[in-house]
C-alpha cells in the first residue's frame, strides 16, 4: 500500500509541477521576445544568477532538510510551530547579512574577473540593489515549500509557481515601456509574493500548526543549521557552477551570456518536470518511513527507484536529442533572434542533454542522503564536481566556445553520479 501511495504521489506532484510550471517555462522565451540579446539583458542574467544563486542556496537547502526533521518532530510530538518561528527569524538575518557583506566587494570583484564594461557593471550594481527582496520571499517560499511536503500537502507548492509566473508576465508587459529591463525585476518580486501568500494561507487552511515567532532560537536550530550547512555548501557549490559558467562566457563574444542563458533554461523545462514532482515525493515518504521506523528499507528503495526512473526517462531523452534543433526553432523562431543565435542555443540545449540521465539518477541518490542528514557527504561531492566544472570548462571553452560550457557540465553530472552511487553504498 505504501509503494502505491508514493507511485501515487509521484504522478501526481508530477503532474501538479507540469500545471504549475508550465506558465513559468514560457518566462525566459517571453523575456526573450520582449527585450531580445544584448549587453544590457547580458547584465540582467548575469545579475538574476548571482541573485538566484543565493536564494536558491538557502531555498533549496531548506525546503529538503527540513522535511526530515519536520517528519522527525511529527512522529515525536515536537513543536512545530516555535521551530519554524526561530527559523524564519534566523534566515531573514543571515540573508541581509550576506547582502549586504556584498554590495561593497560586488563593483571590484566583477571588474577583475570580467569584461563588462563600466556601464554594464554599474547597472549590474543597480539591478542587484533592486533584488535582494527577491532573494527573502525565494526563500520564505521554500521555508513553506518543504513544510506542506512534509505533510504530503504537494498541491500548493506544487502550483504556486503558476500564479507567480502570470504575475510576473503581467508585470512585464505592463512596465516594460515605462522602466526597461527593470520591469522583469519588479515583476519576479510581485509574483513570489503573491505565492508566498498561498502557502502562508494553505498552513493556515490546514491547521498545520500555529506559528511562533521569536528571536530566542528554537533548541534544534543547532543541529539544523548544522545539517544544513553541509547542504548548504554542497548546493551552493553546485548552484556556483552556474554562477562560474556565466562568468567564463562573459569571457567569449558578446551575447554568449545569454545564449547559455536561453540554452540553460530550454534544458530545465524536462529537468524540472522529471525531478521536481519525482524528487518532493521520494523524499517526503522516504522521510516519513524512515523515521517510523523502516530505516533498513532505505538501501533497497533509492537503488530501484533510480533504476525504474532511468529506464522510463530515456525514451523523451533520445526524442529531445534527435530533435533538438526543431526545438530551439520552434522555442525562439518568433524572437528577433538570428538564425545563428538559435542555432547556438540549439547545440547548447543539446550538450546539456547528454547529461540528464546521470543527473537525474545522481539527485536521487542525494534524496538518500539527505534523508539520513548525510548532507556532509554532499558537501564533499560537490565541492569536487565544481573543481571538475571549472577545469573542463577551461578546456572545452577554448576549443567549441560557449557549447564547451555546456558539455563541461553533463561531463560533470556523469562524475556526480559516480560519486553518489558510490558513496551511498558503501558508505552506510
Amino acid at each position: 500500500m505504501k509503494q502505491k501511495e508514493l507511485v501515487r504521489d509521484i504522478f501526481k506532484t508530477t503532474a501538479l509541477v507540469i500545471a504549475g510550471k508550465s506558465v513559468g517555462f514560457l518566462v525566459p522565451f517571453i523575456i526573450g521576445a520582449l527585450f531580445g540579446i544584448s549587453g544590457d539583458m547580458d547584465a540582467f542574467f548575469f545579475t538574476y544568477g548571482l541573485l538566484f544563486y543565493i536564494s536558491i542556496i538557502f531555498s533549496s537547502t531548506i525546503a529538503m532538510v527540513i522535511v526530515p526533521y519536520v517528519a522527525e518532530a511529527r512522529s515525536t510530538g515536537g513543536d512545530i510551530g516555535k521551530f519554524v518561528g526561530s527559523l524564519l527569524v534566523s534566515i531573514t538575518l543571515l540573508i541581509l547579512l550576506l547582502s549586504l557583506i556584498i554590495i561593497p566587494l560586488l563593483h571590484p570583484v566583477l571588474g577583475l574577473v570580467t569584461q563588462f564594461n563600466k556601464e554594464s557593471l554599474r547597472l549590474i550594481f543597480v539591478l542587484y540593489i533592486e533584488m535582494i527582496p527577491l532573494v527573502l520571499l525565494i526563500v520564505y517560499a521554500g521555508v513553506f515549500d518543504g513544510i506542506l511536503n512534509a505533510y504530503k500537502k504537494f498541491d500548493a507548492p506544487a502550483l504556486s509557481p503558476a500564479l507567480r509566473a502570470v504575475v510576473l508576465i503581467v508585470v512585464m508587459f505592463l512596465f516594460q515601456g515605462t522602466i526597461g529591463i527593470h520591469a522583469i525585476v519588479l515583476g519576479y518580486i510581485t509574483g513570489e509574493l503573491f505565492r508566498l501568500a498561498v502557502l502562508v494561507v494553505m498552513v493556515k487552511i490546514n491547521k498545520l500548526f500555529t506559528f511562533r515567532f521569536s528571536f530566542f532560537p528554537d533548541v534544534r536550530l543547532k543541529e539544523f543549521f548544522r545539517k544544513a550547512g553541509f547542504q548548504l555548501i554542497g548546493v551552493l557549490s553546485i548552484n556556483l557552477n552556474s554562477l562560474i559558467d556565466k562568468t567564463m562566457a562573459s569571457w567569449l563574444d558578446e551575447g554568449s551570456v545569454s545564449i547559455l542563458y536561453y540554452g540553460d533554461r530550454l534544458f530545465m523545462v524536462p529537468a524540472n518536470i522529471i525531478m521536481t514532482g519525482l524528487g518532493v515525493a521520494l523524499l517526503s515518504h522516504w522521510s516519513e518511513q524512515y523515521y517510523s521506523g523502516e530505516k533498513n528499507r532505505l538501501r533497497h528503495q533509492v537503488n530501484r527507484t533510480a533504476l525504474r526512473v532511468c529506464l522510463v526517462i530515456i525514451p523523451p531523452l533520445l526524442l529531445l536529442m534527435f530533435f533538438h534543433r526543431e526545438l530551439a526553432m520552434f522555442v525562439f523562431g518568433f524572437s528577433n533572434f538570428s538564425d545563428h543565435d538559435i542555432l547556438l542555443i540549439a547545440r547548447v540545449f543539446f550538450l546539456y542533454v547528454i547529461g540528464l540521465l546521470p543527473y537525474v539518477a545522481s539527485q536521487i541518490y542525494a534524496r538518500g542522503h539527505i534523508v539520513m542528514k548525510k548532507t556532509r557527504i554532499i558537501m564533499i561531492g560537490s565541492l569536487l564536481l565544481s573543481c571538475l566544472n571549472v577545469c573542463f570548462n577551461v578546456v572545452f571553452m577554448n576549443i567549441i566556445g560557449v557549447e564547451g560550457l555546456a558539455l563541461s557540465t553533463s561531463i560533470v553530472s556523469v562524475a556526480g553520479f559516480i560519486f553518489f552511487i558510490l558513496t551511498f553504498r558503501y558508505t552506510h
